[in-house]
């Protein structure tokens, strides 16, 4: 714990291992809302790392090397400590710097640039010169002179001190942005939910779960039979099945007689449908209400999926059994 500690309160380590720091603090933690104040710091560092982090392959599995998936693990510990609301945010938070990344928009930086310009230019400039700081690695003294490493250290505590004092500003000064890189507060969410039901399905080891987030409230869903290795395991198979079909059809389209017999869809055994709905979309169902037709006239209620992780990859609407 005390390394641990060390590397967290110090502002010469890179964001991403002060990060990770964090987040095992947070696992390794025996009290609930320890374990959440841990976590709610290594959020912070999200932004800094996302920004420019991703690259093309996207948010869909929301990880990177080193850190695994930033948006999994706040729910959980959200939800052990007893405040579901913070889960809410937290994931949303996650997964909405990552989208933003790969949509190569932000919305937060874009809302400071159009307020104050000059303040926008110093963040893009202070992050990426942290950036090509972390590029550079931890330098050992087997290659680099004492004096080169300590300019680099006190050049990193130097951007890391402007990178915190800018943020500051922006949430003091800058008309609508008080919430810059931070969670979204449960309210607004809750607010922007209208005619429906927004599920946020989360998984992770220690615990799965379904947030599902209405206009009136929040309900908690455990999905006990959500296991993330069993997920990996029907993605591997899904996307495989997919590649292998995308082969086929080009084939098809060429004129290739076999692979015209073999058709233009997967098996539905390499369809996780009736796992998908097992495991999600029938829980949550269930706990809605939604389990049968509506009467005559009525109109059919509105459920919009979330999901994070291994999950982004599966298509929700056609689970069944």
């Amino acid at each position: 714990m005390t390394a641990l500690r060390e590397v967290i309160d110090s502002a010469t380590a890179q964001p991403r291992l002060r990060m990770t720091a964090l987040r095992t603090l947070a696992e390794q933690a025996t009290e609930p809302a320890a374990a959440l104040a841990a976590y709610e710091r290594a959020v912070e560092f999200v932004p800094l790392i996302a920004w420019h982090g991703l690259g093309a392959a996207g948010p869909a599995s929301i990880s990177w090397p080193g850190i695994g998936c930033p948006a999994a693990g706040g729910p959980p510990i959200g939800l052990d400590a007893g405040r579901p609301e913070r889960a809410v945010e937290l994931l949303e938070h996650g997964r909405a710097v990552l989208w933003s990344q790969s949509l190569q928009t932000d919305l937060d930086l874009a809302a400071v640039r159009r307020h104050s310009p000059d303040v926008a230019q110093r963040l893009e400039r202070v992050r990426d010169r942290l950036q090509a700081l972390d590029a550079l690695g931890d330098p050992g003294p087997a290659h680099v002179a004492s004096r080169d490493r300590t300019s680099v250290s006190d050049t990193r505590v130097a951007l890391a001190r402007e990178w915190e004092e800018l943020c500051e500003h922006v949430r003091r000064d800058v008309p609508g942005c008080e919430g810059f890189l931070r969670p979204p507060d449960f309210a607004q969410l809750r607010a922007a939910v209208e005619g429906g039901t927004v599920v946020l399905v989360n998984i992770a080891e220690r615990r799965s779960d379904a947030l599902a987030l209405t206009a009136d409230g929040l309900r908690v869903i455990p999905l006990p039979g959500l296991r993330p290795r069993l997920a990996h395991d029907h993605v591997s198979t899904w996307m495989a099945a997919l590649e292998s079909f995308q082969y086929l059809n080009m084939l098809h389209a060429l004129g290739d007689g076999e692979a015209r017999s073999h058709g233009s869809t997967p098996d539905d055994a390499e369809f996780p449908s009736t796992w998908l709905w097992d495991a999600v979309v029938a829980p949550v169902l269930d706990v809605l209400g939604h389990t049968a037709e509506p009467a005559a006239g009525d109109a059919w209620p509105r459920v919009w999926w979330c999901p994070t992780g291994p999950l982004t990859f599966l298509p929700f609407h056609a689970a069944c059994r």
